[in-house]
C-alpha cells in the first residue's frame, strides 16, 4: 500500500488527475466549502460542542447523528471532524489543514481515513455486512477510520438492525457520523446509540454577510437587494444561496442586480402583483383575472406569482395586526410601504380568507399542467365573492355589548301554541283515526310589541327579542319563532362580520327539538358555517337569545333552483299535512306524483279534516 504522503504529493503534481494543465471547473459552494469549524456559519451550537470534545478526548462519542435541512453544513462539519480526529498535529479543536492527512481528506484522497457512503444507494443488508467486515481493520495511517453515511434514513430496517451490534460495541479506532434530513425515519434503537446534533437554517442576516464576503473575494458587484433576494430564496441553505449566486453570475456577469434574479427565475414585477391585490380590494373580478393572464402572457412562473401574492397579503396581515412586516426581496423594497398602505383598506377577516384561498391554489397550480392559471383565477374570484359578502353588511347596525342587543322591528307576529306530548308508537295508530280539534284563539297579549331599537335580553332577562318573546322554558322552539328572533341572533354576532354575512343569505329550513337546519345557495357558504369555530358561535348566539341549546346543520339548495323535496310543495298536500300532524317531527323524503291530484281525490270534507289536523300540529 502506498503511503498517504506519496499519494498526496502525486495528486499535487497532477499524476492522479486527467493531465497537466487541466483545471477542473469548481462551483462556488465547493470552492467556499468550510475547512475548519470556525469557517462554518450559523451552527455555533454544534461546532462549539465538537471543539470542546476534541480538547478532551475522553468526551468523544463513537457515533454522531447530524440532522437538519439541506445545505446547512452536515457533511461539511463531518469532514472537518474527520480531519481533526486524524490530524498529524494531534487532537486539537481545529484541524491544521497543512499535514498530509488533512490535505488528503481535502482533496478526496482519504482512502481508509475517511470513508463516505451514500445511504440512498447502499440500503441493503449486504452493504452493511461488507462494512462490518472492514471496520475491524485498523487504518494504514492516522488514528481513526471515520465512516460518514449520508442520507442514513434511506437504509432499510434490516440494514439498521445489522448495524446495531457494531454501533453498540464499535472498535476503538472507528467513528461513525450519520447525516440525514429526516431523523424521524431513523430506527429508534440507532438514535439512542448516537450523539445527536440538530443543524438549523442559517439566519438571513448571517447568510447575507457570507454572500457579501464571497462576492468581494470573487470580484463581483452585487446590489444589497440582490443579496437579500438570494438569502430569502435560499431559506437558510448556504449551498442553495451559493448555487443561486453562481447561476446569476453566469447570467448577468460581474454586476448583479435584483432585476437580473427576477428575470432569470421568471418572476413577475411588483406592478402585476400589486395590480391583483388592488383588484381584490376593489372587488373587481375583471381586473383580477386580467392581471393573472398578463403574468401568464409575460412568461412568469405562475406558482412563484402566487407565492408573491401571498407574501404581499401576509405583509398586509402583519400590518393589520400591528406588526412591522418584513421586506419582500422578490418584489423590491418599495413593496413593503405599498402593502402597509393597502392593509388599511381591508379588514382582518377577509384578509385571512384571501391568504387561505391563494395558499390552497398553490397545490392546484402544480397539478394543473394544461391551465396553470386556472387555480389562481379561481382563488381570486373566490376571494372577491367573500369580500362582497362582507361589504353587503356595511349597512347592518353595529352590535351592542352582549347579551343585550338592538334589533330591528319584526316583520310579523307569530302565534305560539303550547307543545303537545309526543305520542308513544303504540298510540299513534289509534290517534290517526280520532278527529282532531281546532284550538281556540289565544287572547291578545297585554302589552303591544316593543318599539324599534328596544334592547333584546338573553334568556333570563326581562325580554328575549324585539317583536316576540322567546319560548318559555320547556316549550319547543318553532321555525316561526326562530325567524322572528333571527335579526337578534345576527346582531349578537355582529362582531363576527364574516359569519353574519353568510347567515344573512341563509334560509331557515326546519327546526327540531335539538337541531336547526339552514339552507344556503352556495356550497362554499355552507362549508364556512359548518366550520367548528363558526358553528359554535351561531349555536351560542341562538342559545343566548332563545334559550334552548340547538345544533346547527348547513345544507345547500337543490340544483337548478328546484325546491327541496321536504319543502312547502309537499306540505300543501292535505294527506301529507295529516301525516305530519300524526307524526310530529317527521320530514318528507320523496314526493311521487301530483300532490294536487291526490288532494282533489279526498274531496272537500276530507280537506277540512286534514287542514284542521295540520293546524293543530303547527
Amino acid at each position: 500500500m502506498l503511503p498517504v504522503s506519496f499519494l498526496a504529493r502525486a495528486w499535487q503534481w497532477g499524476l492522479c488527475r486527467g493531465g497537466a494543465g487541466q483545471v477542473a471547473a469548481q462551483t462556488l459552494y465547493n470552492k467556499w466549502r468550510p475547512q475548519t469549524f470556525a469557517a462554518t456559519i450559523g451552527q455555533d451550537h454544534v461546532t462549539r460542542t465538537l471543539r470542546n470534545a476534541l480538547a478532551r478526548p475522553d468526551q468523544l462519542a463513537h457515533a454522531y447523528l447530524f440532522c437538519g435541512p439541506r445545505g446547512t453544513g452536515k457533511t461539511t462539519t463531518a469532514r472537518v471532524l474527520a480531519k481533526a480526529l486524524n490530524c498529524a498535529q494531534g487532537l486539537q479543536p481545529e484541524p491544521c489543514n497543512q499535514c498530509d492527512h488533512c490535505q488528503a481528506i481535502n482533496r478526496g484522497a482519504q482512502f481508509d481515513l475517511l470513508i463516505e457512503i451514500d445511504g440512498a444507494s447502499h440500503t441493503g443488508v449486504d452493504d452493511i455486512r461488507d462494512l462490518r467486515e472492514k471496520v475491524s481493520r485498523r487504518p494504514g495511517e492516522g488514528r481513526y477510520k471515520v465512516y460518514i453515511i449520508d442520507e442514513v434514513h434511506m437504509l432499510s430496517t434490516n440494514a439498521f438492525n445489522a448495524l446495531l451490534k457494531t454501533l453498540e460495541e464499535p472498535p476503538p479506532h472507528v467513528r461513525f457520523i450519520f447525516a440525514t434530513t429526516e431523523p424521524e425515519k431513523v430506527l429508534a434503537t440507532v438514535l439512542s446509540r448516537c450523539q445527536r446534533f440538530d443543524f438549523k437554517p442559517v439566519p438571513a442576516d448571517t447568510l447575507i454577510r457570507h454572500l457579501r464576503m464571497v462576492a468581494e473575494q470573487e470580484g463581483l458587484q452585487v446590489e444589497h437587494d440582490a443579496l437579500e433576494f438570494i438569502a430569502h430564496s435560499a431559506t437558510g441553505s448556504v449551498r442553495d444561496a451559493l448555487s443561486l449566486l453562481d447561476q446569476v453570475m453566469a447570467f448577468a456577469g460581474n454586476t448583479i442586480a435584483a432585476s437580473h434574479l427576477r428575470e432569470m427565475l421568471g418572476l413577475s414585477d411588483s406592478a402585476l402583483v400589486l395590480a391583483l391585490v388592488d383588484a381584490l380590494l376593489d372587488d373587481d373580478v375583471t381586473a383580477a383575472v386580467e392581471s393573472i393572464q398578463a403574468a401568464s402572457e409575460r412568461g412568469a412562473d405562475l406558482r412563484e406569482f402566487g407565492h408573491q401574492v401571498v407574501e404581499v397579503l401576509r405583509a398586509m396581515l402583519l400590518a393589520q395586526s400591528g406588526l412591522d412586516p418584513p421586506l419582500i426581496p422578490s418584489l423590491g423594497q418599495e413593496t413593503k410601504p405599498a402593502a402597509i398602505s393597502r392593509s388599511r383598506r381591508v379588514e382582518l377577516a377577509p384578509l385571512v380568507q384571501w391568504i387561505q384561498c391563494f395558499v390552497e391554489a398553490d397545490t392546484g397550480v402544480r397539478s394543473a399542467a394544461a391551465q396553470p392559471q386556472l387555480p389562481l383565477e379561481l382563488a381570486a374570484v373566490q376571494s372577491i365573492l367573500v369580500s362582497r359578502g362582507l361589504v353587503s353588511q356595511a349597512a347592518a347596525p353595529a352590535p351592542l355589548p352582549a347579551p343585550d342587543v338592538a334589533v330591528p322591528k319584526p316583520i310579523r307576529e307569530v302565534r305560539e301554541v303550547a307543545p303537545k306530548p309526543r305520542p308513544r308508537p303504540q298510540q299513534r295508530l289509534a290517534k290517526a283515526d280520532q278527529p282532531t280539534k281546532r284550538p281556540g284563539p289565544e287572547p291578545p297579549p297585554a302589552d303591544g310589541p316593543p318599539s324599534e331599537g328596544e334592547p333584546v335580553a338573553a334568556p333570563g332577562r326581562s325580554s328575549a327579542g324585539a317583536g316576540k318573546p322567546a319560548p318559555a322554558k320547556g316549550q319547543p322552539l318553532t321555525t316561526a319563532a326562530l325567524e322572528a328572533q333571527w335579526p337578534a341572533v345576527l346582531s349578537l354576532l355582529g362582531r363576527r362580520r364574516s359569519v353574519t354575512a353568510l347567515l344573512r343569505d341563509a334560509a331557515i329550513r326546519s327546526v327540531t327539538a335539538d337541531e336547526v337546519v339552514l339552507e344556503f345557495a352556495y356550497p362554499f357558504h355552507a362549508e364556512q358555517v359548518e366550520r367548528p369555530e363558526n358553528r359554535v358561535l351561531v349555536e351560542q348566539a341562538i342559545q343566548r337569545i332563545l334559550g334552548p341549546s340547538l345544533r346547527i346543520q348547513a345544507r345547500v339548495k337543490n340544483a337548478r333552483g328546484r325546491p327541496d323535496r321536504s319543502g312547502a310543495t309537499g306540505r300543501q298536500d292535505p294527506v301529507v299535512r295529516h301525516a305530519l300532524a300524526v307524526f310530529p317531527g317527521a320530514t318528507i323524503i320523496e314526493e311521487v306524483g301530483d300532490t294536487n291530484e291526490r288532494a282533489a281525490a279526498h274531496g272537500k270534507d276530507g280537506d277540512h279534516e286534514y287542514e284542521d289536523a295540520a293546524e293543530d300540529a303547527e
